[in-house]
């Protein structure tokens, strides 16, 4: 099996203003709950775009307790329609 090594950036953390977005529009993410599972469904570019989210958060230097909140209206980038909101959360302890 052949493996194939990709560079993901991962934006720097500022006290001032946090994580910044990562959104370049190729994105597709869905997120459903069946059976007491939560499914996440992404295209390569929203995989992509998830990784670079928890990374960021995993930096050295990002709080406990900061948070990447994705919905479907009004944030980029976009869930599915139908998907319930996702929240991301560092936790340090």
């Amino acid at each position: 099996m052949a493996h194939h090594a990709e560079t993901i950036e991962i934006a720097t953390y500022s006290l001032t203003t946090g994580l910044p977005g990562w959104h370049d529009g190729e994105e597709r993410i869905a997120i459903r709950v069946a059976r007491g599972e939560v499914i996440i469904s992404a295209n390569p570019a929203g995989l992509r775009g998830l990784a670079r989210e928890l990374l960021g958060l995993a930096q050295e230097g990002v709080p406990d307790g900061n948070e990447v909140y994705l919905m479907s209206e009004g944030h980029l980038p976009l869930l599915a329609v139908d998907s319930p909101p996702l929240r991301l959360v560092r936790r340090d302890g």
